[in-house]
């Protein structure tokens, strides 16, 4: 009798064990830099400046305004902001050499209002370059399902991220976001009523 439970116990603990090698496995998870995404950024200000009977405004190295911009759009950043000062600016020039350079096609571009300070810069630029860290979303792929599996995978909603940090043009979005514009709602209610005034629409005939 002795032999019997002690054989049965034996059997019972390799079973046990057999289980454990063919039973699932506990995905891994990954380490806090991998699995997380991450915005850096990095500015630079240039300024420039018209004297004399130059047309061209120059920034203290004697680069014109439109071969910096043209220069700028062949690696372009994330985002430039210009600020002119005082009066005399040419604003339509401005934008028609932005056109020109074709740095709007590629990086996010604002137009600040003008500061009255006749004796500094015709114009300053701040440039953004933004460094993007992406979470590893390719990790335990197979444990990617919609259960408590999930909950323990740094790829739950890994792409969605993704896409949505890249989509960003400045980093105080992913973090703070920006307050909207008030909603234009003339259009919305001319289209409700022209849709409410208009004549039923009779369903076409039937031919029986």
């Amino acid at each position: 009798m002795m032999k019997t439970v002690g054989h049965f116990a034996i059997l019972l603990l390799c079973l046990l064990g057999l289980g454990g090698c063919f039973g699932p496995t506990n995905p891994s998870v990954l380490t806090a830099s991998q699995s997380k995404n991450d915005i850096e950024s990095k500015s630079y200000h240039i300024s420039f400046t018209q004297t004399g009977n130059d047309t061209e405004m120059r920034a203290h190295d004697g680069l014109s305004l439109p071969d910096f911009l043209r220069d700028l759009a062949l690696d372009p950043p994330g985002y430039v902001s210009f600020r002119p000062s005082g009066d005399s600016f040419d604003e339509p020039r401005l934008l028609d050499m932005l056109q020109q350079s074709g740095l709007a096609r590629s990086s996010d571009i604002e137009l600040r209002p003008t500061t009255a300070n006749p004796k500094g810069p015709a114009l300053t630029v701040e440039v953004t370059y933004y460094y993007y860290r992406l979470a590893n979303c390719g990790t335990d792929l197979e444990f990617r399902k919609l259960d408590h599996i999930a909950l323990t995978s740094p790829g739950f909603g890994c792409a969605v991220e993704r896409n949505r940090m890249l989509s960003l043009a400045r980093p105080a979005d992913w973090h703070y976001g920006r307050p909207l514009a008030a909603p234009l709602a003339g259009p919305d209610v001319k289209a409700v009523t022209i849709w409410q005034n208009a004549d039923p629409t009779p369903f076409p005939q039937q031919n029986n």
